[in-house]
């Protein structure tokens, strides 16, 4: 930007009509213009931590900066424009920073790597560390993510058989992402759907931004910009959907087998296998006709039977329920009889019984 520019000489009510290419901001939140830098910094330092920011000394512009932030699900999101500034940021372990330019440059240091922000290279991740900063202006959008979110994503889109191979280590390093291959053009371009579609204010009911979970599309499209590993195995399975499937089930169903003495919920079969509870539900049906959670009470069901029919010396039935899984025996003895059709009590004094006789 310099002579002519139309920031210079634009109303802030008009300056994004005036400025072709550029994002509005968020249409369905309170627009915040400042023309103090030292009143922005104080305002900023507030959510992240800033050590210093200012106008960039010697380019002799009004600084200006216009804002407006949306909250999507519990993650706000910061749209417009700044002029010309500098600064630093502290490190803020556990919080990456997000910056997605659709208009200007920027330029960024972190422990002496220099990464420039612009067009091209539109989107810059840091992962907590501390950084300067040096704008020239900057049309875009800003955000903030939970890490500890973020490689729960990438671990829960792996699933356990491929988490190993992901590569969370490259979340750590600070970096601008490219729009040098189709699959990252087309990411950044769902990032950009989502402000847009934001922007416009079709969406301005919480509840219905949460059903639509659009921060889990936000918090998705990062694992695979930043993680290439993580999309490349999910690329491979792709291409081998059923054996990859057959896989996994089959490693829960050995996670199941090792725990059917503990108590097992549906989001740690969620988490072990990637899947949601529908896809749980129809692998379960498609392969034993019955949900995750009948399965698991069937097999406990087989493992006392087992146990009752080989007692050791000192078992009870409450022994046996209590290994199985049962926390209570009216429960256990209900749902044995209605499986096996013969009380828990009675199948131990036949065993025993029959010990006897040998």
């Amino acid at each position: 930007m310099g002579e002519g520019d139309p920031a210079l000489s634009a109303s802030p009510q008009s300056l994004f009509a005036g400025l072709s290419g550029l994002p509005r901001v968020f249409s369905c939140a309170a627009v915040r213009d400042d023309s103090d830098p030292q009143v922005l910094a104080t305002r900023l330092a507030q959510h992240f931590p800033f050590t210093d920011f200012h106008a960039w000394q010697g380019r002799e512009r009004p600084f200006w900066h216009r804002s407006s932030t949306v909250m999507v699900g519990g993650l706000p999101v910061s749209g417009g424009y700044t002029s010309s500034c500098q600064g630093r940021v502290d490190d803020h372990p556990g919080v990456g920073a997000v910056n997605l330019v659709r208009g200007g440059s920027a330029f960024y240091e972190f422990n002496g790597a220099r990464m420039s922000l612009d067009a091209a290279s539109p989107l810059l991740f840091s992962a907590g560390e501390s950084y300067t900063f040096a704008v020239d202006h900057y049309a875009g959008v800003a955000y903030s993510v939970n890490m500890a979110r973020l490689r729960s994503t990438a671990q829960a889109m792996a699933g356990p058989a491929r988490f190993v191979r992901v590569g969370l280590d490259d979340l750590e390093a600070p970096r601008v992402l490219a729009t040098s291959s189709e699959r990252r053009r087309v990411l950044i371009q769902t990032l950009w759907g989502v402000f847009d579609l934001l922007d416009q204010g079709l969406v301005r009911d919480p509840l219905l931004l949460r059903h639509l979970q659009i921060e889990d599309v936000l918090y998705r499209s990062m694992a695979l910009l930043l993680l290439p590993r993580l999309d490349q195995a999910l690329e491979h399975d792709q291409a081998s959907a059923v054996p990859a499937r057959q896989r996994i089930l089959q490693e829960l169903m050995e996670w199941i087998d090792a725990h059917l003495a503990t108590p097992v919920t549906l989001t740690q079969l969620e988490q072990r296998s990637g899947y949601g509870r529908r896809s749980l539900q129809i692998a379960f049906q498609e392969r034993y006709g019955c949900g995750p959670m009948q399965w698991i009470r069937l097999r406990r069901l087989e493992l006392a039977r087992q146990s009752l029919l080989s007692p050791r010396p000192a078992d009870t039935v409450s022994a046996i329920a209590q290994r199985s899984g049962y926390t209570n025996l009216a429960s256990f003895s209900r749902d044995f009889f209605k499986a096996f059709g013969v009380r828990p009590s009675e199948l131990l004094r036949a065993s025993r019984s029959d010990l006897r006789l040998v």
